[in-house]
């Protein structure tokens, strides 16, 4: 038997507002406009610059795109790339980048490069700043900032701090690692906001110019994806935990005490059916199914839910989505903790 103790729901909502890097006095490493914008070496041309994902693995598994540019300059009216209005746009008023989300702490906490779009030469630097924000702060994000042959820039913004691999004036090829994804400056998640500059320092919609060589697929058409699950005994009661789970993740649980289960979802949209069940050691489904959809689409959600095992042996979570499965984890229910 399973005894449900209770389930909870996070949704992303972005706070994040970088809209220049123009850096005046302060402790920001920097130069002035580069000789070859002054000289009119630079093309200043848009179809002179391609770019990489500034980030590898998998969209929908390892990110997941929170934001995208905002389109519409008027005020507190929004649209993203793919002309979704308002409450549909996938980002938020004054938007200048895109945001390049992970699925929790623990991938920032181990380590997640990112890696410079083009050739360019390092043009700002700063790697002072906190990087475990939850909420938006004043202070400056840890960034690179990168001088494109084409005299355009991009920006690399909310890294962790201390990761910053590069120094002012080297000059680093495409896919070079620049630093780690962070949650630096005014930062609620850990997330990489990239930002394209044209030559006057204009940013670019780098979704809607079609800069990227291979550009990720619109995340409102994406299918909902689970990025992330843990186990956790004692049990836990709020999304906290499960969005800085730390080196939490277990794979044996205690017989009759509550434990938890997390998961982190991307791109769910209206009408997903997200379902956690479980199957004993017997092979049966246990009687209680949790199920719940969403009315709106959200990047990034985060759920968990309590249960106690009253039988040991090898337990079964399945985590489905719309009836497929994603994810499947063993969990051993014993009568005691085992020495790790």
């Amino acid at each position: 038997m399973i005894i449900a103790a209770g389930v909870g729901l996070a949704l992303s909502f972005g706070v994040y507002q970088f809209k220049t890097h123009k850096r005046q006095g302060g402790s920001v490493a920097s130069r002035s406009s580069p000789e070859s914008i002054k000289s009119g070496r630079a093309s200043c041309r848009i179809e002179d610059l391609r770019l990489r994902l500034p980030v590898g693995g998998t969209a929908g598994k390892e990110w997941e795109i929170a934001n995208y540019f905002d389109t519409n300059p008027a005020v507190s009216k929004i649209r993203d790339y793919m002309g979704s209005n308002g409450q549909d746009a996938v980002t938020y008023d004054g938007h200048a980048g895109i945001d390049f989300e992970l699925s929790s702490f623990r991938p920032m906490d181990r380590g997640f490069p990112v890696l410079a779009s083009a050739d360019g030469v390092v043009e700002e630097t700063y790697d002072h700043a906190p990087d475990r924000n939850r909420t938006c702060v004043k202070e400056k994000g840890n960034h690179v900032k990168l001088r494109h042959s084409n005299g355009f820039a991009t920006i690399y913004e909310h890294l962790r701090r201390g990761s910053v691999l590069v120094h002012i004036g080297d000059r680093v090829a495409a896919g070079t690692p620049l630093g780690l994804v962070g949650s630096s400056g005014c930062s609620s998640f850990p997330h990489l906001h990239l930002e394209v500059q044209d030559c006057q320092e204009r940013s670019l919609d780098v979704m809607g110019e079609r800069l990227f060589e291979s550009p990720p697929a619109y995340a409102r058409s994406m299918p909902a994806t689970v990025m992330e699950t843990t186990i956790f005994q004692p049990s836990i009661t709020d999304m906290a935990s499960v969005m800085e789970p730390g080196d939490t993740d277990l794979d044996q649980v205690i017989q009759g005490r509550e434990a938890s289960i997390g998961v982190t979802v991307a791109n769910m949209k209206a009408r997903d059916m997200i379902k956690i069940e479980f199957l004993t050691p017997n092979n049966t489904l246990a009687p209680f199914v949790f199920e719940q959809s969403l009315q709106s689409f959200h990047a990034r959600t985060h759920w968990w839910y309590n249960f106690t095992f009253d039988q040991s042996g090898r337990w079964l979570a399945r985590i489905s989505i719309n009836g497929r499965i994603q994810s499947e984890r063993p969990i051993l229910a014993t009568g005691h903790m085992a020495e790790r």
